[in-house]
Protein backbone atom coordinates (compact mmCIF):
# COMPACT_ATOMS: atom_id res chain seq x y z
CA UNK A 1 0.00 0.00 0.00
CA UNK A 2 0.97 3.57 -0.67
CA UNK A 3 0.60 6.04 2.50
CA UNK A 4 -2.66 7.66 0.20
CA UNK A 5 -4.33 4.06 0.72
CA UNK A 6 -2.98 3.89 3.89
CA UNK A 7 -4.72 6.92 4.77
CA UNK A 8 -8.00 6.16 3.45
CA UNK A 9 -8.19 3.02 5.15
CA UNK A 10 -7.86 4.83 8.44
CA UNK A 11 -10.20 7.26 7.78
CA UNK A 12 -12.20 4.93 6.16
CA UNK A 13 -12.20 2.70 9.09
CA UNK A 14 -10.77 4.40 11.94
CA UNK A 15 -14.07 3.67 14.18
CA UNK A 16 -13.29 -0.35 13.74
CA UNK A 17 -9.63 -0.06 14.69
CA UNK A 18 -10.44 2.19 17.38
CA UNK A 19 -13.46 -0.61 18.73
CA UNK A 20 -10.48 -2.87 18.66
CA UNK A 21 -8.29 -0.39 20.43
CA UNK A 22 -10.93 0.18 23.55
CA UNK A 23 -11.56 -3.53 23.78
CA UNK A 24 -7.63 -4.42 23.50
CA UNK A 25 -7.02 -1.64 26.75
CA UNK A 26 -9.99 -3.20 28.55
CA UNK A 27 -9.26 -6.97 27.88
CA UNK A 28 -5.44 -5.79 29.53
CA UNK A 29 -6.83 -4.10 32.61
CA UNK A 30 -8.88 -7.49 33.35
CA UNK A 31 -6.48 -10.10 32.80
CA UNK A 32 -4.30 -7.92 35.63
CA UNK A 33 -5.41 -10.40 38.24
CA UNK A 34 -3.75 -13.56 36.43
CA UNK A 35 -0.56 -11.59 36.56
CA UNK A 36 -0.69 -10.77 40.13
CA UNK A 37 0.54 -13.47 42.58
CA UNK A 38 0.76 -14.30 46.21
CA UNK A 39 3.26 -11.40 48.14
CA UNK A 40 6.77 -12.06 48.12
CA UNK A 41 7.06 -10.45 51.27
CA UNK A 42 6.96 -7.51 53.24
CA UNK A 43 8.94 -4.59 53.65
CA UNK A 44 9.38 -2.18 56.46
CA UNK A 45 11.18 0.92 56.07
CA UNK A 46 12.30 4.29 58.96
CA UNK A 47 13.71 7.51 57.83
CA UNK A 48 16.19 9.23 60.62
CA UNK A 49 17.09 12.58 60.31
CA UNK A 50 20.66 13.83 61.61
CA UNK A 51 20.46 17.09 63.99
CA UNK A 52 23.35 19.23 64.33
CA UNK A 53 24.09 18.03 67.88
CA UNK A 54 25.29 14.91 65.72
CA UNK A 55 28.07 16.66 64.01
CA UNK A 56 29.95 16.21 67.30
CA UNK A 57 31.07 12.99 66.53
CA UNK A 58 33.59 14.19 63.87
CA UNK A 59 34.27 17.26 65.75
CA UNK A 60 38.17 16.96 67.08
CA UNK A 61 38.15 17.02 70.80
CA UNK A 62 40.75 19.87 71.09
CA UNK A 63 37.78 22.00 72.08
CA UNK A 64 36.93 23.78 68.81
CA UNK A 65 33.23 22.97 68.25
CA UNK A 66 32.67 24.00 64.54
CA UNK A 67 28.96 23.18 63.22
CA UNK A 68 28.50 22.96 59.65
CA UNK A 69 26.82 21.13 56.69
CA UNK A 70 29.94 19.50 55.47
CA UNK A 71 30.39 18.24 59.45
CA UNK A 72 27.06 16.74 59.67
CA UNK A 73 26.50 15.16 55.98
CA UNK A 74 29.96 13.24 57.17
CA UNK A 75 28.39 11.89 59.90
CA UNK A 76 25.51 10.67 58.13
CA UNK A 77 27.50 8.46 56.24
CA UNK A 78 29.98 7.16 58.94
CA UNK A 79 26.32 5.70 60.70
CA UNK A 80 26.06 4.11 57.18
CA UNK A 81 29.21 2.58 57.45
CA UNK A 82 28.58 1.69 60.97
CA UNK A 83 25.12 -0.26 59.85
CA UNK A 84 27.42 -2.43 57.75
CA UNK A 85 30.05 -3.68 60.54
CA UNK A 86 29.76 -7.04 62.36
CA UNK A 87 29.03 -5.07 65.85
CA UNK A 88 26.06 -3.54 64.65
CA UNK A 89 24.77 -6.87 63.09
CA UNK A 90 25.52 -8.43 66.65
CA UNK A 91 23.67 -5.70 68.33
CA UNK A 92 20.70 -6.19 66.13
CA UNK A 93 20.53 -10.05 66.75
CA UNK A 94 20.15 -9.57 70.28
CA UNK A 95 18.16 -7.20 70.43
CA UNK A 96 15.70 -9.39 67.71
CA UNK A 97 16.16 -12.90 70.17
CA UNK A 98 14.87 -10.69 73.19
CA UNK A 99 11.38 -10.76 71.37
CA UNK A 100 11.79 -14.38 70.51
CA UNK A 101 12.99 -13.87 66.44
CA UNK A 102 16.28 -15.58 66.17
CA UNK A 103 17.91 -14.72 62.49
CA UNK A 104 21.81 -15.51 62.11
CA UNK A 105 24.27 -13.11 60.82
CA UNK A 106 23.88 -13.75 56.84
CA UNK A 107 20.54 -13.92 57.09
CA UNK A 108 20.48 -10.03 58.78
CA UNK A 109 22.88 -8.95 55.94
CA UNK A 110 20.36 -10.22 53.03
CA UNK A 111 17.46 -8.49 55.32
CA UNK A 112 18.94 -5.25 56.06
CA UNK A 113 19.67 -2.27 54.03
CA UNK A 114 20.78 1.07 55.06
CA UNK A 115 21.39 4.07 52.62
CA UNK A 116 21.98 7.93 53.57
CA UNK A 117 21.29 10.65 52.20
CA UNK A 118 24.06 13.22 53.25
CA UNK A 119 22.47 16.19 51.04
CA UNK A 120 19.60 15.99 53.22
CA UNK A 121 21.10 14.33 56.27
CA UNK A 122 18.88 11.29 56.55
CA UNK A 123 19.26 7.83 56.75
CA UNK A 124 17.22 5.66 55.37
CA UNK A 125 16.56 1.62 57.30
CA UNK A 126 14.97 -1.03 55.73
CA UNK A 127 13.96 -4.56 56.20
CA UNK A 128 12.62 -7.56 54.04
CA UNK A 129 11.06 -10.35 55.39
CA UNK A 130 8.34 -13.25 54.56
CA UNK A 131 6.11 -11.72 57.24
CA UNK A 132 4.95 -9.00 58.04
CA UNK A 133 5.85 -8.69 62.14
CA UNK A 134 9.81 -10.06 61.14
CA UNK A 135 10.04 -7.14 58.96
CA UNK A 136 9.03 -4.89 61.38
CA UNK A 137 11.09 -6.02 64.35
CA UNK A 138 14.02 -6.17 62.06
CA UNK A 139 13.56 -2.66 60.90
CA UNK A 140 12.44 -1.20 64.66
CA UNK A 141 15.50 -2.87 66.57
CA UNK A 142 17.94 -1.63 63.55
CA UNK A 143 16.59 1.74 64.07
CA UNK A 144 16.81 1.33 67.66
CA UNK A 145 20.54 0.16 67.81
CA UNK A 146 21.30 3.03 65.57
CA UNK A 147 19.73 5.87 67.43
CA UNK A 148 21.60 4.35 70.82
CA UNK A 149 25.08 4.06 69.04
CA UNK A 150 24.64 8.12 68.32
CA UNK A 151 23.81 8.83 71.85
CA UNK A 152 26.05 6.69 73.45
CA UNK A 153 29.15 8.50 70.98
CA UNK A 154 27.70 12.11 71.55
CA UNK A 155 27.56 11.70 75.19
CA UNK A 156 30.67 10.53 75.71
CA UNK A 157 32.10 13.45 72.52
CA UNK A 158 30.13 16.23 74.45
CA UNK A 159 31.55 15.15 77.64
CA UNK A 160 35.48 15.25 76.09
CA UNK A 161 34.58 18.63 74.57
CA UNK A 162 33.21 20.32 77.55
CA UNK A 163 35.93 19.14 79.58
CA UNK A 164 38.47 20.73 76.78
CA UNK A 165 36.66 23.59 76.90
CA UNK A 166 36.46 24.40 80.44
CA UNK A 167 40.35 23.61 80.57
CA UNK A 168 41.42 26.13 78.13
CA UNK A 169 39.00 28.83 79.85
CA UNK A 170 40.40 28.16 82.94
CA UNK A 171 44.04 28.86 81.11
CA UNK A 172 43.48 32.20 79.26
CA UNK A 173 41.06 33.43 82.61
CA UNK A 174 44.42 32.36 84.75
CA UNK A 175 46.37 34.89 82.09
CA UNK A 176 43.94 37.98 82.54
CA UNK A 177 45.44 39.14 85.74
CA UNK A 178 48.98 39.63 84.14
CA UNK A 179 47.52 41.52 81.93
CA UNK A 180 45.65 43.71 84.04
CA UNK A 181 46.59 47.84 84.24
CA UNK A 182 47.87 47.50 87.88
CA UNK A 183 50.34 45.16 87.19
CA UNK A 184 51.62 47.00 84.57
CA UNK A 185 52.20 51.02 85.52
CA UNK A 186 55.71 50.31 85.35
CA UNK A 187 56.18 49.41 81.57
CA UNK A 188 56.14 51.57 78.99
CA UNK A 189 53.45 52.66 77.28
CA UNK A 190 53.60 50.82 74.25
CA UNK A 191 53.95 47.36 76.06
CA UNK A 192 50.62 48.88 78.17
CA UNK A 193 48.63 49.30 75.00
CA UNK A 194 49.71 45.53 73.60
CA UNK A 195 48.20 44.07 76.99
CA UNK A 196 45.43 45.33 77.10
CA UNK A 197 44.95 44.15 73.41
CA UNK A 198 45.73 40.45 74.38
CA UNK A 199 43.56 40.69 76.87
CA UNK A 200 40.05 42.13 75.04
CA UNK A 201 41.70 38.94 72.79
CA UNK A 202 41.47 36.45 75.70
CA UNK A 203 38.10 37.88 76.71
CA UNK A 204 36.18 37.42 73.60
CA UNK A 205 37.99 34.06 73.17
CA UNK A 206 36.04 33.40 76.98
CA UNK A 207 33.02 34.58 75.38
CA UNK A 208 33.41 32.31 72.42
CA UNK A 209 33.72 29.31 74.68
CA UNK A 210 31.12 30.22 77.44
CA UNK A 211 28.67 30.33 74.44
CA UNK A 212 29.76 26.92 72.99
CA UNK A 213 29.78 25.48 76.62
CA UNK A 214 26.07 26.51 76.72
CA UNK A 215 25.25 25.39 73.56
CA UNK A 216 26.37 21.51 74.15
CA UNK A 217 25.10 21.34 77.60
CA UNK A 218 21.82 22.81 76.04
CA UNK A 219 22.73 20.47 73.28
CA UNK A 220 22.30 17.36 75.52
CA UNK A 221 19.78 18.11 77.89
CA UNK A 222 16.91 18.85 74.76
CA UNK A 223 18.48 17.36 71.61
CA UNK A 224 19.15 13.86 70.42
CA UNK A 225 21.91 13.36 67.67
CA UNK A 226 19.13 11.03 65.82
CA UNK A 227 15.31 11.76 64.89
CA UNK A 228 13.05 9.71 63.73
CA UNK A 229 11.45 11.11 61.23
CA UNK A 230 8.98 8.21 59.87
CA UNK A 231 8.36 5.31 61.96
CA UNK A 232 8.75 2.19 60.48
CA UNK A 233 5.64 1.01 58.34
CA UNK A 234 5.48 -1.73 56.59
CA UNK A 235 3.87 -3.26 53.04
CA UNK A 236 3.42 -5.94 51.51
CA UNK A 237 5.74 -6.43 48.61
CA UNK A 238 3.26 -7.87 45.43
CA UNK A 239 4.58 -10.90 42.92
CA UNK A 240 3.44 -8.27 40.42
CA UNK A 241 5.53 -8.78 37.20
CA UNK A 242 3.41 -5.85 34.88
CA UNK A 243 1.59 -2.98 36.57
CA UNK A 244 -1.99 -1.62 35.35
CA UNK A 245 -0.76 0.87 33.28
CA UNK A 246 1.78 -1.40 31.51
CA UNK A 247 -0.77 -3.95 30.80
CA UNK A 248 -3.45 -1.34 29.35
CA UNK A 249 -0.87 -0.46 27.32
CA UNK A 250 0.41 -3.88 26.31
CA UNK A 251 -3.62 -4.08 25.70
CA UNK A 252 -4.16 -0.75 23.67
CA UNK A 253 -1.41 -1.81 21.36
CA UNK A 254 -2.80 -5.42 20.65
CA UNK A 255 -6.19 -4.06 20.09
CA UNK A 256 -4.54 -1.55 17.33
CA UNK A 257 -2.70 -4.07 15.81
CA UNK A 258 -5.81 -6.32 15.68
CA UNK A 259 -8.10 -3.27 14.51
CA UNK A 260 -5.71 -2.76 11.79
CA UNK A 261 -5.55 -6.34 10.60
CA UNK A 262 -9.82 -6.18 10.78
CA UNK A 263 -9.87 -2.92 8.27
CA UNK A 264 -7.52 -4.09 5.74
CA UNK A 265 -9.73 -7.56 5.99
CA UNK A 266 -13.26 -5.16 5.88
CA UNK A 267 -11.13 -3.34 3.36
CA UNK A 268 -10.76 -6.06 1.05
CA UNK A 269 -14.65 -7.64 1.21
CA UNK A 270 -15.75 -4.30 0.55
CA UNK A 271 -13.68 -3.81 -2.67
CA UNK A 272 -14.06 -7.45 -3.91
CA UNK A 273 -15.96 -7.56 -7.04
CA UNK A 274 -18.87 -9.26 -7.20
CA UNK A 275 -19.20 -12.48 -9.59
CA UNK A 276 -22.25 -12.26 -11.92
CA UNK A 277 -24.07 -15.25 -11.88
CA UNK A 278 -25.90 -16.46 -15.23
CA UNK A 279 -29.30 -18.01 -14.72
CA UNK A 280 -31.02 -19.39 -17.46
CA UNK A 281 -34.34 -19.89 -17.44
CA UNK A 282 -35.84 -23.11 -15.51
CA UNK A 283 -38.56 -25.07 -18.06
CA UNK A 284 -40.86 -26.18 -16.33
CA UNK A 285 -41.79 -29.93 -17.07
CA UNK A 286 -44.36 -30.23 -19.73
CA UNK A 287 -47.33 -32.38 -18.01
CA UNK A 288 -48.55 -34.29 -20.99
CA UNK A 289 -52.45 -35.67 -21.37
CA UNK A 290 -53.84 -38.52 -21.66
CA UNK A 291 -54.34 -38.21 -25.30
CA UNK A 292 -50.75 -36.74 -25.87
CA UNK A 293 -49.49 -39.95 -23.52
CA UNK A 294 -51.17 -42.13 -25.64
CA UNK A 295 -49.76 -40.00 -29.09
CA UNK A 296 -45.74 -40.19 -27.43
CA UNK A 297 -46.47 -43.82 -27.31
CA UNK A 298 -47.77 -44.29 -30.27
CA UNK A 299 -44.56 -42.55 -31.75
CA UNK A 300 -42.41 -45.13 -29.58
CA UNK A 301 -44.08 -47.99 -31.41
CA UNK A 302 -43.39 -46.43 -34.81
CA UNK A 303 -39.97 -45.91 -34.20
CA UNK A 304 -39.40 -49.35 -32.93
CA UNK A 305 -41.14 -50.51 -35.89
CA UNK A 306 -39.18 -48.75 -38.40
CA UNK A 307 -35.76 -50.23 -36.69
CA UNK A 308 -37.44 -53.53 -37.15
CA UNK A 309 -38.38 -52.93 -41.12
CA UNK A 310 -34.22 -51.90 -41.65
CA UNK A 311 -33.00 -54.98 -39.77
CA UNK A 312 -35.20 -57.08 -42.15
CA UNK A 313 -34.23 -55.46 -45.21
CA UNK A 314 -30.78 -55.94 -44.28
CA UNK A 315 -31.55 -59.79 -43.65
CA UNK A 316 -33.64 -59.71 -47.22
CA UNK A 317 -30.75 -58.20 -48.88
CA UNK A 318 -27.91 -61.19 -47.78
CA UNK A 319 -30.50 -63.20 -48.80
CA UNK A 320 -30.40 -62.33 -52.45
CA UNK A 321 -26.74 -62.31 -52.22
CA UNK A 322 -26.81 -65.33 -50.83
CA UNK A 323 -29.21 -66.82 -53.51
CA UNK A 324 -27.61 -65.30 -56.49
CA UNK A 325 -24.02 -66.85 -55.15
CA UNK A 326 -25.72 -70.19 -55.33
CA UNK A 327 -27.18 -69.82 -59.03
CA UNK A 328 -23.85 -68.62 -60.22
CA UNK A 329 -22.25 -72.26 -58.46
CA UNK A 330 -25.15 -73.82 -60.13
CA UNK A 331 -24.56 -72.55 -63.20
CA UNK A 332 -20.77 -73.24 -63.18
CA UNK A 333 -21.16 -77.32 -62.55
CA UNK A 334 -23.79 -77.26 -65.01
CA UNK A 335 -21.45 -76.09 -67.50
CA UNK A 336 -18.58 -77.85 -66.33
CA UNK A 337 -20.37 -81.49 -66.42
CA UNK A 338 -22.15 -80.31 -70.24
CA UNK A 339 -19.25 -79.01 -72.69
CA UNK A 340 -17.14 -81.57 -74.32
CA UNK A 341 -15.91 -79.44 -77.14
CA UNK A 342 -14.51 -76.38 -75.31
CA UNK A 343 -10.96 -76.66 -73.79
CA UNK A 344 -10.92 -73.80 -71.41
CA UNK A 345 -12.42 -73.69 -68.22
CA UNK A 346 -15.09 -70.50 -67.74
CA UNK A 347 -14.43 -68.31 -65.11
CA UNK A 348 -16.73 -67.09 -62.63
CA UNK A 349 -17.38 -63.78 -61.81
CA UNK A 350 -14.82 -62.29 -59.57
CA UNK A 351 -18.28 -61.03 -57.12
CA UNK A 352 -19.12 -65.19 -56.79
CA UNK A 353 -15.05 -66.36 -56.55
Amino acid sequence: MIPEQYWHLAKRWLWLIGAFTVLGGIAGVMLLPSFVGSPAGFNSSATLAVSQQASLASVPTSGDVEVDDTVVASYTESLVTYAGSPQFIKSVQVALLAHGIDFDAAELEGILEVTANPTLFRVTVEATADSAEDATAVATAAVDELKTRAIKEETQLAATLISNLEKRAEDLASRLPSLADGKLTSVPIAQRTLARIEADVINGELEEIFSQLENLRLGQAFSLPLVTVQSPQTVEISARTLSTRDLALLGIFGGLLAGWGAANVAEGLATKPKKTIVTTPRVPPVVLSNSQALLSGGWADIREAHEVDVRFGRLAERAIQLERRIKALDGFRASTNGATDETTTPVLPRQYR
